[in-house]
């Protein structure tokens, strides 16, 4: 019962602890060198879209999961696999993004 009660303690003290540390949140962007037409970001790649002058600094635009995906021509699997349930999926099918869906006994990668 005391080891109960410790647990407990020691519990509500880390999710005490969690709600008061601040985690900084990453940009969507990646800044690079000063610039005033885009011509001056020639040396400048973006993974998939152009670099632009913005703010008078060079950026790559913000780069989301389905583009990466459209852009590599990425597909789940092209023959369907049989299934009773999502977990069935997971050692049959890589999902690049998204989640394993068991849908009409068949695993699909579901992106959103």
């Amino acid at each position: 019962m005391a080891s109960k009660v410790i647990s407990l303690l020691f519990i509500s003290l880390f999710l005490t602890c969690m709600r008061s540390v601040s985690i900084p949140k990453a940009e969507a962007q990646i800044k690079y060198h000063s610039c005033s037409t885009v011509d001056d970001c020639q040396d400048v790649h973006c993974l998939i879209a152009s670099v632009k002058c913005v703010d008078s600094q060079c950026q790559c635009p913000p780069v989301s999961p389905r583009s990466i995906r459209k852009s590599l021509n990425l597909k789940p699997t092209e023959t369907p696999l049989p299934c009773k349930t999502a977990s069935d999926c997971e050692d049959k099918l890589t999902c690049v993004f998204g989640k394993f869906v068991c849908e009409n006994s068949q695993c699909h990668c579901v992106v959103g």
